[in-house]
């Protein structure tokens, strides 16, 4: 099975904490002329598919800032062009302040069945914070005003770690998120990327980053929490109802193939090579070549392994590890994860060795040790 990935590069503002490639305020004549470019890429390239395509995802940016009009004719170029497996999982990302009523039940109509929607926090000192542009009860009613459009299958993303949250607040985000009708859940450390105007206040000292020992109890709580209302667990900010894991993402990290699409967009064939498209909108408009793309050794391709198994639950499966790289380099892993495995923070258990809950606030110094 085969994964496409759109990438929408356009935001009505700009979050002050984030660092993927979009820009604000296009008008809608450049809006068309890039889904043109989308369109007349996703046709050239559509023998670069040679699988099933199971999961569609549009990502941004903020997809939600084009018309139900422009997106249809996006998602009629892939089912005319590809070879859709049945009941395939479609997601679109939205942000809560576009989602009208009618604008959600278009999106329904045109074929989209899953929606995923930044909230990021209920608190609304914490999203002007943020420079988001909805409120807490804006994004309440977008939730509940989804599902009355037809989603049944919602996710929401939070963040912990913010400036300026307290515990008290994280758990009211949590307890808000739950009461809501979804059924996917994405919590993410607030991470200063550098560049970002978050970055620029935190080096100014006008806010202050969340040390260490705050960062891994507001994890366990975030974790104890959900795993008390149903939601599993299956990658370090994943959590889903049981038969609700976000399967496109899930090939990514087991490595499955993926097309992108659009400015920016990265691509993997399943194999060994790897793409990434031009990350400027008008010479993608333009037509200027639009990706290159590399090659990947076999200690990158290992490399690529130990890090998005370790991300999730399930761990590194070992004997799949040994049939690509050979028992050498297995065995080379498990001695290096020895240390870890004695302090509690992997667990080696049959042909899995996955990290505990205890291993996943260290994950990058596990990762970087395991690394070819």
């Amino acid at each position: 099975m085969a994964g496409i990935y759109v990438h929408i590069p356009f935001c009505a503002s700009r979050c002050n904490y984030c660092a993927f490639y979009s820009n604000a305020n296009m008008s809608h004549d450049t809006q068309k002329a890039y889904a043109d470019s989308v369109i007349e890429e996703l046709t050239a390239r559509r023998n670069e598919i040679y699988d099933t395509v199971s999961t569609i995802y549009f990502g941004g940016g903020t997809p939600s800032q084009l018309t139900a009009e422009l997106l249809g004719k996006l998602l009629d170029t892939i089912t005319h062009n590809y070879n859709i497996a049945p009941e395939p999982e479609i997601t679109i990302e939205c942000n809560p302040e576009d989602l009208s009523g009618q604008y959600l039940a278009a999106l329904h109509s045109i074929g989209f069945n899953r929606l995923s929607m930044g909230v990021q926090t209920f608190d609304n000192s914490l999203l002007t914070l943020l420079h988001r542009r909805h409120d807490s009860l804006r994004a309440q009613q977008a939730v509940h005003d989804a599902q009355h459009a037809g989603f049944n299958n919602i996710t929401i993303d939070l963040m912990y770690g913010l400036p300026e949250q307290t515990e008290e607040l994280l758990r009211k985000d949590i307890n808000t998120a739950i009461s809501l009708p979804i059924k996917h859940l994405s919590a993410y450390c607030l991470t200063y990327e550098p560049y970002t105007a978050l970055d620029t206040l935190r080096r100014q000292g006008s806010v202050i980053e969340t040390d260490d020992d705050t960062l891994n109890n507001y994890y366990d709580i975030l974790v104890d929490t959900l795993a008390k209302a149903g939601f599993e667990q299956y990658e370090t900010s994943n959590f889903a109802i049981h038969g609700y894991h976000s399967r496109h993402n899930s090939a990514y990290w087991t490595g499955g193939q993926y097309l992108g699409v659009g400015a920016a967009a990265h691509s993997y064939d399943g194999q060994r090579t790897r793409r990434w498209n031009i990350s400027d909108i008008k010479r993608y408009i333009q037509r200027d070549r639009w990706y290159d793309g590399e090659v990947l050794t076999d200690n990158e391709l290992y490399d690529e392994m130990v890090m998005l198994s370790l991300r999730q639950i399930c761990g590194i499966n070992l004997k799949q590890m040994s049939e690509r790289f050979g028992t050498h380099m297995t065995q080379q892993c498990l001695t290096k994860a020895q240390q870890y495995i004695s302090a509690g923070k992997l667990l080696h258990e049959a042909e899995c060795l996955r990290v505990s809950h205890e291993g996943m606030k260290i994950l990058d110094m596990i990762t970087a040790t395991l690394m070819a």
